[in-house]
């Protein structure tokens, strides 16, 4: 890890983040690096695999330690139509809190931008 931060570097990453967002994804809200891509945008299973992994391609986002568990729901999490009502009625166990994944944090954890930040 680096001490030798240079924010300058993370608006080139953060563009190319929201561009993704916009492009593929096909979304029309106000993006910007304060914006939680699994709790803003609700992206989760699948999605969110698919666009993790092509941002880290495209962004050269380091993954090793990432833990998607942390931050996404799984798809069967999502899918699960009765989930939230077993949850509130019987009270079996409460959803797990995530972690905002937001695209401030994404950026940091680029080489491309500040480069040693894991996620």
């Amino acid at each position: 890890m680096t001490n030798d931060f240079d924010p300058s570097k993370l608006a080139p990453v953060i563009r190319e983040i929201i561009s993704v967002l916009r492009d593929k994804w096909r979304l029309t809200t106000a993006l910007d690096e304060e914006t939680s891509v699994n709790l803003d945008l609700g992206f989760a299973g699948e999605e969110a695999e698919t666009l993790i992994v092509e941002l880290a391609a495209k962004c050269r986002i380091d993954l090793t330690s990432f833990r998607f568990r942390d931050y996404f729901y799984s798809e069967e999490e999502v899918t699960w139509p009765w989930g939230n009502l077993v949850y509130r009625v019987f009270g079996i166990c409460k959803p797990r809190s995530l972690r905002p994944l937001r695209i401030i944090d994404l950026a940091r954890a680029s080489h491309g931008g500040a480069g040693g930040h894991r996620l």
